[in-house]
């Protein structure tokens, strides 16, 4: 998920950002506006998996056909509560598009927070909140006609894996993907 799935959806979700909702002349400063936040995010929840810097071409390659995040596994990890933090600042409620990035960046986070040992209902919430993100994603991908948003097979396997009733970090063979 941290490199394929969540990197995708990161990578798409910034990239949106930048383009539509940060101040700036040119998508250079745009950036640069949105990785300032970024920064005041990591500081507020004290992460410590930090980027070191944040650029367009981290964002979409140019011979990308969609964007994805270029990071590593830890890092985009400790992106996913940024991101949730971004969306309910920038994105309005009242564009179906920025709302569904907004409910998928939700359930997202709500997959990841699931897979902490200290999660009481993870039963519950991991398959719920993974079939939401899902839902979400598909959505993105229909109302850009495939352009931007990209729903990819190993969307079907994160399904799995949250639906199978087991605890997927406990299984891990290496509890951080980056080893």
């Amino acid at each position: 998920a941290d490199q394929g799935i969540t990197a995708d959806f990161l990578g798409n979700l910034f990239y949106y950002l930048v383009a539509h909702r940060m101040a700036g002349p040119n998508q250079k400063e745009r950036c640069a506006e949105l990785w300032k936040e970024i920064q005041g995010l990591y500081a507020h929840f004290d992460i410590a998996d930090r980027l070191q810097n944040l650029t367009m071409g981290m964002l979409r390659k140019k011979s990308a056909s969609s964007p994805k995040l270029r990071a590593s596994a830890a890092h985009t990890r400790a992106l996913v509560k940024v991101a949730k933090e971004l969306v309910v600042k920038h994105l309005s409620k009242d564009d179906p598009a920025e709302q569904a990035m907004a409910v998928a960046s939700h359930a997202l986070s709500e997959c990841y927070e699931s897979l902490s040992s200290s999660s009481i209902f993870w039963g519950c919430i991991l398959p719920e909140q993974s079939k939401r993100f899902a839902a979400q994603l598909v959505a993105l991908e229909a109302h850009s006609g495939g352009q931007r948003w990209r729903v990819k097979p190993k969307l079907n396997l994160l399904l799995e894996m949250c639906s199978e009733g087991s605890q997927p970090s406990k299984v891990w063979t290496y509890r951080d993907e980056d080893f």
